[in-house]
């Protein structure tokens, strides 16, 4: 089912481009940061050609309207995207909304670690970058539970950034 996009409300895709022509917001754009689930790389659960481009940035793009970039880095850190970032590599001068979802591959633990350091100064420069009006959405990673597929590790890290970004 996760390999064949959803058009979740409408009968066909011709219903839903009819209703999606109707949004008033066609100029809006959303910049998207993250590491693979932002990306649309979930490792090796789900395979097929078109894994990275039916990810949550491709499904606002559909659902909205509007531009959706992007900026997925599979396997980064807060601290591996604040390099990233300063790198030039992320433009959200043009973005009216820009949602941030990092915390999966290795936490953000508060009390002055490396990654919770790196991820308060990725928001700070976010903030000095981003143009008037424009808004910055911090997400929770989803809900994880321990399993035969799942490390507890993984699953620590994603209720530690959960809990930090609330």
């Amino acid at each position: 089912a996760f390999q064949t996009p959803s058009l979740t409300g409408f009968e066909t895709e011709e219903d839903y481009n009819k209703a999606t022509s109707a949004y008033p917001d066609k100029d809006l754009v959303i910049a998207c940061i993250g590491d693979s689930l932002t990306e649309g790389d979930i490792g090796a659960f789900i395979s097929g050609p078109d894994v990275k481009y039916r990810n949550y940035p491709y499904y606002l793009s559909k659902h909205f309207g509007c531009e959706v970039i992007n900026y997925g880095k599979c396997g980064y850190t807060a601290q591996s995207y604040l390099a990233f970032y300063r790198q030039g590599n992320v433009d959200i001068t043009r973005a009216d909304i820009i949602l941030v979802m990092l915390g999966t591959n290795a936490g953000l633990k508060r009390g002055g670690t490396g990654q919770y350091n790196s991820y308060l100064e990725l928001i700070d420069e976010i903030k000095a970058d981003m143009k008037e009006g424009a808004e910055l959405i911090l997400i929770t990673p989803p809900y994880a539970s321990a399993n035969k597929s799942t490390s507890s590790s993984f699953v620590a890290n994603v209720n530690e950034a959960a809990q930090t970004v609330l």
